[in-house]
């Protein structure tokens, strides 16, 4: 055996350099088995050596190669050339100290291989079995020491034949597969246990040991089967031992259990791609740097941003990638962070390789090893350009919010609740107020923040807090309205939970409102009760003919059920064409003249007629909204020149609790925000409105005096008020009402304003209206008469005093009964009222009294407003003077009628009256008697006193004839000196007879005539139904013919129409 270091050298080495990862140095290890890793400077200097088993956790704990060599925790080196002695390399090594190996090199300075302790002790102690053997020294003794030698190492050792036979084997070979040593001596190697599992792996270790029988070494990795049935990795080698000849004397095999590191190996593969693939889909950019700001490693968002793969990032530092001026603040904050050993966060401007540039926001953390000590860092670097920006647009937000909220109109207030020990609110305290909530509540922000709602409020009622406790623990939103009595006002509060045990509320002061909506509300429910009971047809239509409102009457004319089914359609929806031509163009005429026009026209052939009023509508401006108009049937006005007036009411509710629309005006006038509600209120975009565009929509007549107004608030820094109009997109023209608030600056400069709008259109319409109402219920020709619950009088309008003399003051406050008269019996008037009491309505004719004591005949039609309970709220009381029509019609009656003469019924009524008595006789089943009276021999009577006489003489008779009758019986003159005498009762032919002899008896009696004594007598003719006839006509003639019977008997006789 040679005794050069060449012959020694058995370890096989990877080399190095300093910059290299550990990963880098697992992965040469995976792709050449070696023994050792050495590391080298460039010049071939080694610095370290590492030994492969080590390597997993070093990595796995962090550590890097630069590390390593600063704290020297590596094993120490020297260098030995190939051709010098062992036993003065021994020395040499011994007396260096423990942990140090040797590296050989030839002459070249090329590596060979590397050499420690136990390799030499190794190959010496088997070197001296050799010798023993060849030369029988000591053999007890060098058996000893070589078996000590050969079973202390750590490694499966075995000594073959060089035909492959086990000569010897130690005992870590023999407990790693669970053999004894006669089980494997004297056997072919790769027939002993452990090795027959695989016929293949047989056959490669014995053509290994085959290769070594001429002179090779081999070396490869194998899989032996232990005691327990696993399977571990062993690396094995198979060397050859050379005699003084050079001659294979023996084989060593030499086998390490690697399964540990090939499990290491896998573990470290399994998470280093289960952390890649993690680090891979993360968007953040991730990367590792050593103690020295060396790149080890980074995800693939970070390939992006260098734009280089991995492989080409890590070993090499920022200054192979970016500027120098930010290479070096990178490594300053690389280092401040290691150095503090805390995570520390930096904002950084960076360009990508596309030329974005960006800011991120970069993370870095110290990474420490397995004893603590700092061995690099990991950086986590997040693009936060757009966050910035938000955050930017954020604070411009937050700080516009904070100006609106300062000077918006309705107060804002925040509170958290105070709750008792059961969790329930009891109390709540002031966070936050803004200066429109102070100015309600009348206090200042410092005696209001801190403060609870009882101690600011202690008279504040119960209901406040309790709302605002339910929002604030439920988070359901609310809207309450009340009146604080502590303020002495009207509150409007919505109230929301910006978080749990919060509330927030948008006070309002209602108490304006309140009043207004209560005027109003009654104004609107008087006037809409008038409308419904005006006894005529109330409409109102827009410019083109549509309707806007109408009463019940004309709605149930049309065939609709309320008003509201009218609205929006035109006549042409009801009436025939013709006929809605007709109107369309009488309203044409109304609104191209603007003058109100009456017409009165026949309605049908029945002689029905109509007066229709129609008038023009316009604005406070004088603009044309439309026509109002109403229809009367005045057939009865025709008859009896009776007039009726019609009023309408058009009203609307006032939208107050709408929401205003806001903009944001900078110092030059220019629209720099506007909020969804006024884009929404105005129907345009903000682009039309950015800048000046806000003032396009401003309405002609009306921009100099919202100029005045703009100029007043940033001019002067005076806030102002204004109702103007809008003209929208498509030409609509809308009312607003404008609020302009000064906004300063920290200098207390004016900066621009705040200008809040609010819609009220719909407002100004409803005035428009209210005032149309209003005059048409003062210049209505009927009385018109309020009563409230207790029927009381509350209002009488001027035709109320026209028509009955009573000044309004004088009849307020009490009760109808002042305006009734004698002429109608009590029970009438109680009549009426209890029909209003019972169906809420009533008409007809009633006998009122004027304040001069005379009576008035009446058309009253009496009416009930209830309200939304259904409970009474108001009575009206509408009439017309109609004692001109009853005087009138009762002499036209009477006329027609009666006799003037006498007084008796005249042939129509007695007609009349004798068929009315036919139907109930026949329905009765009896019967009925008629005399036919006719005076004898009376024209001598008026040729010689004259007709004067004549005439005093038939008033005579009628009396007379009267008394002989009872007050059912009928007495009728049917002209000149023929009377006739209707007997409905039951009746036989000798009742007849008495009440015929009583009139002869009555009539024969002398007559004085001023002194004149006149005597006569009268013929008599009985009829009777049914026996002489069923129908008038024929039981008239069959008396006429009884009568000549009774003077054909020599008159003053009565005689039936039979016998």
């Amino acid at each position: 055996m040679s005794e050069t270091l060449a012959n020694f050298v058995m370890r096989r080495a990877v080399c190095l350099r300093p910059e290299d990862s550990l990963g880098h140095a697992l992965e040469m290890l995976a792709a050449e088995p070696a023994q050792a890793v050495l590391v080298m400077e460039g010049d071939g200097t080694p610095l370290m050596a590492l030994m492969p088993e080590t390597l997993p956790r070093l990595w796995l704990e962090g550590v890097t190669l630069s590390t390593l060599l600063r704290e020297v925790a590596g094993v120490k080196t020297c260098v030995q050339p190939a051709s010098a002695a062992w036993h003065t390399a021994v020395v040499g090594l011994i007396s260096q100290g423990p942990d140090r190996v040797l590296v050989v090199q030839d002459e070249s300075g090329k590596l060979l291989g590397v050499l420690n302790e136990e390799d030499f002790c190794r190959q010496l102690g088997l070197q001296r079995i050799v010798d023993a053997q060849k030369l029988i020294e000591s053999r007890r003794d060098s058996e000893l020491r070589l078996q000590a030698v050969f079973n202390s190492t750590q490694v499966l050792l075995g000594v073959l034949e060089p035909d492959g036979t086990v000569l010897e084997i130690n005992s870590v070979a023999l407990d790693m597969v669970g053999a004894r040593r006669e089980d494997v001596v004297g056997k072919p190697f790769w027939e002993t246990p452990g090795w027959q599992h695989d016929p293949q792996q047989q056959e490669k270790l014995r053509q290994a040991i085959q290769q070594c029988r001429q002179g090779e070494t081999q070396a490869f990795e194998v899989t032996n089967k232990v005691a327990d049935s696993s399977l571990l990795n062993v690396d094995f080698a198979a060397r050859p031992i050379f005699d003084d000849e050079g001659k294979v004397r023996y084989i060593l095999a030499e086998g390490c259990n690697v399964t540990a590191r090939r499990q290491a190996e896998n573990a470290l593969g399994n998470e280093r791609a289960v952390l890649r693939s993690v680090l891979d889909t993360i968007p953040d950019l991730i990367f590792f740097k050593d103690t020295n700001s060396v790149y080890q490693g980074c995800n693939r968002a970070f390939e992006k941003y260098f734009g280089k793969p991995q492989n080409q990032i890590v070993g090499r530092t920022d200054f192979y990638f970016v500027n120098a001026e930010l290479a070096d603040l990178f490594r300053e904050k690389d280092q401040l962070a290691m150095q503090s050993g805390e995570t520390c966060i930096n904002e950084e401007w960076v360009r990508y390789p596309d030329g974005r540039r960006v800011l991120l926001e970069t993370i870095k953390t110290p990474i420490r090893g397995a004893g603590g000590k700092i061995m690099g860092l990991l950086g986590v670097a997040r693009d936060i350009t757009e966050r910035r920006r938000l955050d930017e647009e954020l604070r411009k937000s937050q700080e516009r919010y904070r100006r609106l909220f300062e000077n918006m109109n309705s107060g804002f207030v925040l509170m958290q609740v105070v709750l008792d020990l059961a969790g329930k609110p009891i109390d709540a305290r002031h966070v936050e107020v803004n200066p429109a909530y102070e100015q309600i509540v009348g206090k200042p922000a410092q005696e209001l923040l801190g403060k609870t709602m009882r101690e600011v409020y202690p008279d504040m009622e119960s209901y406040w807090l309790e709302a605002g406790g339910r929002v604030a623990m439920t988070g359901e939103s609310q809207v309450i309205e009340g009146y604080a009595a502590g303020l002495g006002r009207w509150l409007k509060v919505n109230l929301f939970c910006p978080q749990r045990g919060f509330f927030a509320g948008i006070v309002k002061d209602s108490s304006e409102q309140r009043r207004a909506e209560e005027l109003l509300r009654r104004q609107k429910a008087q006037l809409r009760a008038i409308l419904d009971n005006f006894p005529f047809l109330v409409w109102l239509k827009d410019r083109e003919g549509r309707y806007l409102d109408a009463n019940y009457r004309l709605a149930r004319l049309y065939g609709q059920t309320t008003p509201e089914a009218l609205v929006g359609k035109t006549d042409f929806d009801f009436c025939p064409p013709e006929k809605a031509s007709y109107y369309v163009a009488e309203d044409r005429e109304v609104m191209q003249t603007l003058v109100h026009k009456t017409v009165e026209a026949p309605v049908d052939d029945e002689g029905h007629w109509e007066e229709v009023f129609k008038t023009p509508i316009l604005a406070d401006d004088g603009a044309l909204l439309g026509t109002a108009g109403f229809s009367r049937d005045i057939t009865e006005r025709k008859r009896s020149e009776a007039a009726l007036r019609a009023s309408q009411a058009h009203y609307q509710a006032l939208l107050d609790a709408s929401p205003f629309g806001v903009i944001e005006l900078d110092a030059a006038d220019n629209c720099v925000y506007a909020n969804q509600r006024y884009l929404d209120m105005l129907g345009v975009t903000f682009e039309q409105v950015r800048g000046e565009g806000w003032k396009l929509d401003v309405h002609p007549r009306d921009k100099e005096r919202v100029e005045e107004v703009r100029r007043q608030t940033i001019a002067e820094g005076v806030p102002g008020n204004i109702e103007y109009r809008r003209v929208l997109p498509g030409g609509r023209v809308v009312w607003v009402l404008g609020h302009g608030v000064p906004m300063r600056d920290a200098g207390g400069a004016i900066s621009g304003a705040i200008v809040a709008i609010l819609d009220i259109t719909e407002r100004k319409e409803a005035e428009n209206q209210l005032k149309l109402a209003a005059s048409i219920y003062e210049a209505c020709g009927e009385g018109v008469m309020v009563l409230d619950t207790r029927m009381h009088i509350v209002s009488v309008n001027p035709a109320f005093t026209t028509l009955l003399g009573y000044e309004s003051a004088e009849v307020l406050g009490r009760t109808p009964d002042v305006l009734a008269s004698r002429r109608d019996l009590q029970s009438v008037h109680e009549q009426v009222w209890r029909a209003v009491e019972e169906s809420g309505v009533w008409q007809g004719e009633i006998w009122g009294r004027r304040k001069d004591g005379s009576d008035i005949a009446l058309w009253m039609t009496i009416s009930t407003l209830r309200n939304r309970n259904g409970e009474v709220q108001w009575r009206f009381a509408l009439f017309s003077d109609i004692t001109d029509k009853k005087q009138a019609e009762e002499l036209i009656w009477r006329q027609a009628n009666y006799d003037s003469l006498t007084g008796l019924p005249n042939r129509r009524l007695f007609r009349d009256r004798l068929q009315i008595d036919i139907k109930k006789t026949r329905r009765a089943e009896r019967t009925l008697a008629l005399l036919f009276v006719d005076l004898d021999h009376f024209k001598n009577v008026n040729d010689t006193l004259g007709h004067d006489y004549g005439d005093r003489l038939l008033a005579e008779v009628a009396q007379r004839l009267q008394r002989c009758v009872r007050d059912s019986d009928t007495v009728a003159r049917m002209g000149g000196d023929e009377f006739t005498v209707v007997l409905p009762e039951q009746v036989d032919d000798k009742r007849a007879s008495e009440v015929a002899q009583a009139m002869l008896d009555a009539l024969a009696l002398p007559f004085d005539l001023d002194g004149e004594q006149v005597c006569i007598s009268a013929s008599v003719g009985i009829a009777l139904f049914p026996r002489d006839g069923t129908e008038d006509r024929v039981l008239l003639k069959q008396a006429d013919r009884a009568m000549y019977f009774a003077k054909a008997k020599g008159r003053n006789a009565y005689s039936f129409v039979t016998g």
